[in-house]
């Protein structure tokens, strides 16, 4: 988000729930679903260099197209995430299947010798060996 607000000169906030941003105004988090919000401020421009107006005077208007630009790089970023995401689903879900076989052979196996062991302790215990 640093790099679109670099490229664009925006701001580029998340807010609503989950998002940790508090609103100075109401002291805690939107109640809206998490978004993505964008701005454009007005930036303040020295022009020391100018002898008939005094410095700070200048304001630059807001230019739409960056507003859209940082909307576009924003959309390209969710999109990357989305599918970061949905790969590490199938990650987690592939680890997850296979925690669940090597319980499954685990409790297989773990039957299998306590069976085991009680068979040879009925076997012994018939010859008189405890």
């Amino acid at each position: 988000m640093k790099y679109i607000q670099q490229e664009t000169g925006t701001r580029v906030q998340i807010k609503g729930i989950g998002s940790g941003f508090i609103d100075q105004e109401t002291g805690r988090e939107s109640d809206e679903p998490l978004y993505i919000h964008i701005t454009y401020e007005y930036i303040r421009t020295a022009l020391s260099y100018s002898s008939y107006l005094p410095p700070f005077s200048i304001y630059r208007s807001p230019e739409e197209g960056q507003v859209a630009r940082a909307k576009v790089l924003t959309e390209d970023l969710l999109q990357v995430v989305r599918s970061e995401h949905a790969k590490m689903q199938t990650v987690l879900h592939q680890q997850q299947m296979e925690l669940h076989q090597a319980q499954a052979q685990y409790a297989a196996y773990s039957a299998m010798a306590v069976g085991t062991f009680q068979f040879w302790r009925s076997l012994t215990s018939r010859r008189g060996v405890v």
